[in-house]
Formats: C-alpha cells, structure tokens, sequence
C-alpha cells in the first residue's frame, strides 16, 4: 500500500516536470530571423551636441584615443 502511494506521488510529480518543461521551453519558430545588407559604416567625421549645447565634432577628440 505505502509503495503505491509513494509511486503515484513520483509519477504526479515527473507529469507536473513534464507539463512544466513543455509549457515554458522556448520556442524556436516564432523568432524573426533579421537579415542584414552591406556593411556597418564604423567611423568617420561627426557632428554632436553634447549636454551643454555645445557643438562636438571628430576634429575635437583627434589624437586623443
């Protein structure tokens, strides 16, 4: 009788990991695949306004990194 009991517990329990598992694994078909053309243009001159209004451009930060 206890080894019945003790068996429907741990078959309760692995149907509830299983249920667990299948609902919150990721789904792999539902992500948008993002395509992507040509290249990053990494570089290159620039013209910012920082938190003081002032203007900043590449010319400014030349030789310094």
């Amino acid at each position: 009788m206890k080894i019945r009991i003790v068996l429907v517990v741990f078959a309760a329990l692995g149907l509830g990991a299983l249920g667990a598992f299948l609902t919150l694994k990721p789904s792999d078909g539902d992500a948008e695949r993002v395509r992507t053309e040509g290249q990053a243009l990494i570089g290159g001159p620039f013209q910012l306004i920082d938190h003081t209004g002032r203007t900043v451009t590449d010319a400014d930060f030349r030789g310094q990194f």
